[in-house]
């Protein structure tokens, strides 16, 4: 028994005049549940519900988060969380933002696509003169005057083949 139903069954069972320890035992329920919630008054209990049922929030933008996912379905759930705060000034907590889309995800059926990878493929071999392969990268040396590291830019041809320039 969760929710309202134990928190008034509680309340119902103190005003009857039982004991924390009598309520534990026909509710059954922890005691210390029980004297949590022995002397809350019901706008103070609705305040806890709501804080640990937060995902009942984002229920009003299901619909949106739904056309969303169908139209990105690589869309990840920072994203949406992202857009939600953005466009509605929602805030949610991260990881129930991630169970919200998560369940949407299982409830309709949307599996999360990678993002679409790049196509490598080999290029035809062309005539010794007219290839060439650079690849870059980074290094880190020390500076002779400073002893610090500093980063330079490297640029490295691969494939010494000559390159000619075609006659006019």
């Amino acid at each position: 028994m969760k929710g309202w139903q134990m928190y008034s069954k509680i309340q119902a069972m103190k005003e009857q005049g039982f004991s924390i320890r009598q309520v534990s035992r026909i509710i059954r329920v922890s005691r210390n549940t029980i004297k949590k919630y022995w002397d809350m008054e019901p706008e103070r209990y609705a305040e806890t519900y709501r804080a640990v049922n937060r995902m009942t929030a984002l229920m009003s933008y299901e619909t949106v988060v739904l056309k969303w996912l169908e139209a990105y379905p690589c869309m990840t759930a920072a994203q949406v969380r992202d857009w939600l705060e953005e466009k509605y000034q929602l805030d949610a907590a991260e990881r129930t933002v991630r169970r919200f889309v998560a369940s949407m995800r299982d409830r309709h059926g949307i599996t999360r696509q990678s993002e679409p990878q790049r196509e490598y493929e080999a290029v035809e071999e062309l005539p010794k003169g007219y290839q060439l392969q650079l690849d870059f990268g980074e290094k880190s040396v020390r500076d002779a005057y400073s002893s610090r590291y500093i980063k330079l830019g490297v640029i490295i041809k691969i494939g010494l083949t000559p390159i000619r320039r075609q006659p006019n």
